[in-house]
């Protein structure tokens, strides 16, 4: 029969091995092996040797209690195990289910360990019984987004993307946002040249330090920042009523993007510095009450999107006839530009350059064009300007050539002119199948022409 404890068969072990090495230093003529009597007799005493090594290493438990039990502080009563459990729905489950309290959960103990004392091998354990303490229901919805979020510090921590392979709470944290957005479909489709935003901003409380904010543009390349100086910030950083003046030298264009389900074109402004509780804002918001907006930037270079002479498609990339090689009166010439036509107020140049004087009809009149556009009510008057030098508006017969101001001996293709302003309810319609903002150039018919209808213009 094995003498070894339980749990204890190293310690035995070495033990025996200690008491071997030194047999031959008391009886030499020993000559022990496993089985024999003394053999036996060792293992007796390196048994009780480790009893005594278990006993040694309780003491001071012993002590302790011993400590305490003369203090009159008892030992604390017998209290149920407490474990967390995790309940799981099996895949798929069609329905949400619902774990009352007091429902009963059963564990499986492992077996006790062998023990040499043991007349035969001990029966599986009864299961422990435990008992839920609250109602959990579970339910067949999956975390989408979940964070952590530090007021304290004003740091925050997005876990979205890590919900399936784990993450630390409150790890990873990163300041949090704090931006105003401003959308227009017309107004920030910024882009091109000379880049220009006012912002006239009424407030009805404001912060008492200056706000440092960063403003933006959302452009095709991304957010782009908008220089702002000091000196054209009569807010002073938002602490008062005033004027924000934002500029850009040169952008590309403005992409229209979706933000809390709103699709436009965004100008957006983050605060630099963060909102600690009992510091700067958290006590002391600001509340704009008005907040006005002018843009200006200026697109140069910009060809027409489409144009027609009648129903006659033209390539504006090349020398084109704008009524036709045989123009007659009611002869339409129409140009598309949505990127120019839909900004309301704006200020339109076209710049015509002709490759052939038009001349007088037979009768010696010169051409007269009415523009319009097509706005709320259909086809609209458009409010041409005069020309710089005080003329009526351009009407494709000036001279296609002019002295060149570099060398007088030379001639260069004049540039003529025509300005508008853009009128707010331009609208979109189809002329010849293509939708688009469309002006058109006719010539109205007049009592005194009425027999005249050909015109001879190239």
């Amino acid at each position: 029969m094995s003498t070894l404890l339980p749990g204890r068969e190293s310690d035995q072990a070495v033990m025996m091995q200690s008491l071997l090495r030194r047999l031959p230093g008391y009886t030499p003529e020993w000559s022990l092996a496993p089985g024999a009597k003394g053999y036996a007799l060792l293992e007796v005493l390196a048994h009780y040797r480790a009893l005594l090594d278990i006993g040694a290493a309780g003491l001071p438990e012993r002590n302790l209690l011993a400590l305490l039990d003369t203090l009159a502080i008892p030992l604390l009563p017998a209290q149920a195990a407490r474990v967390p459990l995790v309940f799981q729905l099996t895949p798929n489950s069609p329905v949400d289910v619902t774990v009352a309290a007091d429902s009963q959960l059963a564990a499986i103990p492992p077996p006790p360990p062998a023990s040499p004392l043991a007349t035969a091998p001990a029966a599986n354990p009864a299961p422990v019984l435990f008992f839920t303490e609250q109602t959990v229901t579970l339910a067949r919805a999956k975390l989408s987004a979940l964070y952590s979020v530090d007021p304290g510090s004003d740091t925050y921590a997005d876990h979205s993307a890590s919900l399936n392979s784990g993450f630390s709470v409150f790890g990873d944290m990163t300041g949090s946002e704090h931006a105003i957005y401003l959308g227009h479909d017309r107004l920030f489709k910024l882009g091109g040249r000379e880049i220009t935003l006012l912002l006239q901003c009424t407030l009805d409380a404001a912060p008492t330090k200056p706000l440092d904010i960063h403003w933006q543009y959302l452009s095709e390349s991304g957010w782009l920042t908008l220089q702002k100086a000091e000196e054209e910030d009569t807010t002073r950083g938002l602490t008062r009523d005033g004027q924000i003046a934002l500029r850009l030298d040169c952008g590309p264009d403005a992409k229209k993007e979706i933000f809390h389900g709103r699709a436009t074109y965004w100008v957006r402004g983050t605060l630099n510095t963060p909102v600690i509780r009992g510091e700067n804002m958290r006590h002391n918001p600001i509340t704009i009450n008005d907040l006005r907006i002018r843009v200006q930037f200026k697109k140069k270079n910009l060809l027409p999107e489409a144009a027609f002479a009648d129903g006659t498609s033209l390539d504006v990339s090349k020398d084109y006839y704008p009524f036709g090689r045989q123009p007659a009166t009611f002869n339409t010439f129409y140009i598309a530009s949505g990127e120019a036509f839909q900004r309301g107020g704006a200020r339109v140049h076209i710049d015509i350059v002709l490759a052939k004087q038009g001349g007088p009809n037979t009768a010696g009149e010169s051409l007269a064009l009415q523009w319009e556009y097509y706005g709320n009510s259909g086809w609209q008057k458009l409010g041409i300007e005069p020309a710089a030098d005080g003329a009526d508006a351009y009407q494709f017969d000036a001279a296609a050539e002019e002295t060149d101001p570099n060398n007088n001996t030379k001639k260069k293709p004049a540039v003529r002119r025509i300005s508008f302003n853009c009128p707010s309810d331009w609208q979109e319609s189809p002329v010849n199948g293509v939708k688009d903002r469309w002006l058109r150039a006719t010539e109205p018919i007049s009592p005194d022409a009425a027999s005249s209808l050909r015109r001879s213009i190239g």
